[in-house]
C-alpha cells in the first residue's frame, strides 16, 4: 500500500475502475442457513464462518495472509466455536514460489497457486456437510475444475454450483478482479475438513477467502442417496 507521502494521480477511467472495484463483495450471507453471529448460534445450528482479507477492495493493506506457505494465516473475521489446539482454520499456498503482496494477498508470478483451506467442524452421525465458499481473485483466473473437499471431487457433488458474483478489467494492472460462488454438499462428511483449490494459470492473486458450512442430517427423502455418495466418498478416500 502506498505511503502518505506517495501522491497518487488518477484518470476519471481509474477513480470509475476504484468505485466499481469496491461497490460489490463476497460477503452474502448462505441461502439456506442463517450465518452465526455468536459461538452460541454456531453451537446449536452446527454452522461456522470464517473469512479472510477485507472487503474494501485492492488498495487496502490486509493483515490475513501473514505467510504464504507455513505460518497459520488465521482468519480476521471468525465464529468457530469447533476449533480446539488440535482442530483449527487455516488457509496456505502449498506450491513454492507464492509471496504476500504488499496489500496482503497471495500472489505467485511463476507458479500456479495451489490453495489448501482447514476448517474445524462437528461431528454428527449420519450428517452431511454444506460449505458456501466465497472467492475474490486479482489477475489470473481460478480452475473452476479444481474445487475438492478432503480430497474428493467437489464437482461431483449434489448441489455444487458456481456463481460469478462480479467482474471488473484491472487495466494496467492485468487480468480481472472477480467474485466468485461455490456451494456443494458433502454427504457422509462431518468433523473437520480441508479444502482444495487452484488457480488456472500463474499469476493469480487471492485477496478475500469467506467460508461458511453447515453439519445437519439429510431429509429423509435424500437418505438413500447420501448413502450411496457418503459410500463413494469414503472409498475415494481410502
Amino acid at each position: 500500500m502506498a505511503s502518505t507521502t506517495t501522491k497518487r494521480l488518477f484518470t476519471a477511467a481509474g477513480l470509475a475502475f476504484l468505485a466499481a472495484a469496491t461497490a460489490f463483495g463476497v460477503t452474502t450471507a448462505p441461502t439456506d442457513w442463517t450465518r452465526p453471529v455468536s459461538d452460541a448460534d454456531a453451537l446449536a445450528d452446527l454452522t461456522s464462518y470464517q473469512k479472510w482479507g477485507e472487503d474494501e477492495g485492492f488498495s487496502t493493506a490486509f493483515s490475513a495472509f501473514v505467510d504464504p506457505t507455513t505460518v497459520a494465516n488465521v482468519p480476521e473475521a471468525l465464529t468457530n466455536p469447533f476449533e480446539s489446539a488440535s482442530s483449527f482454520t487455516d488457509v496456505n499456498q502449498i506450491n513454492p514460489g507464492a509471496f504476500v503482496t504488499s496489500g496482503g494477498n497471495i500472489y505467485s508470478p511463476g507458479t500456479v497457486n495451489d490453495f489448501v483451506v482447514e476448517v474445524a467442524s462437528p461431528t454428527l452421525a449420519g450428517g452431511s456437510t454444506s460449505v458456501f465458499i466465497q472467492i475474490r481473485t486479482l489477475g489470473s483466473p481460478l480452475d473452476l475444475a479444481s474445487f475438492e473437499i478432503n480430497g474428493t471431487d467437489a464437482t461431483a457433488l449434489p448441489g455444487f454450483t458456481y456463481t460469478e458474483l462480479a467482474r471488473v478489467p484491472l487495466g494496467g494492472f492485468g487480468g480481472e478482479q472477480v467474485d466468485h460462488l461455490v456451494e456443494f454438499t458433502a454427504p457422509g462428511v462431518t468433523g473437520d475438513y480441508t479444502l482444495g483449490f487452484t488457480a488456472a494459470a500463474t499469476s493469480l492473486s487471492l485477496d478475500i477467502l469467506v467460508v461458511d458450512s453447515l453439519v445437519a442430517v439429510p431429509e429423509p427423502s435424500m437418505a438413500l442417496g447420501v448413502a450411496s455418495l457418503g459410500g463413494l466418498l469414503l472409498r475415494r478416500r481410502r
